[in-house]
């Protein structure tokens, strides 16, 4: 029944990783549930890497979410 396919989806958590995981995104019922980065991208010198890989990891996460 619908009601029971609507719960399942919204306990189901989709992850994503950029950058051989230095970033790491989780969501679940379409919201961000957690990010994660590594200490090296939060010098200076990384803000536009770090701006592009959670960009791609979110929309990776989301991506899975609404194609499953």
């Amino acid at each position: 029944d619908l009601a029971k396919v609507e719960e399942e989806l919204s306990a189901k958590e989709y992850e994503a990783t950029m950058g051989g995981g230095v970033v790491k995104v989780v969501i679940k019922d379409m919201k961000v549930e957690d990010i994660q980065i590594e200490e090296s991208l939060l010098e200076k010198d990384g803000k536009e890497d770090l701006q592009e890989m959670l960009k791609a990891a979110l929309n990776d996460a989301f991506t899975q979410a609404v194609e499953d």
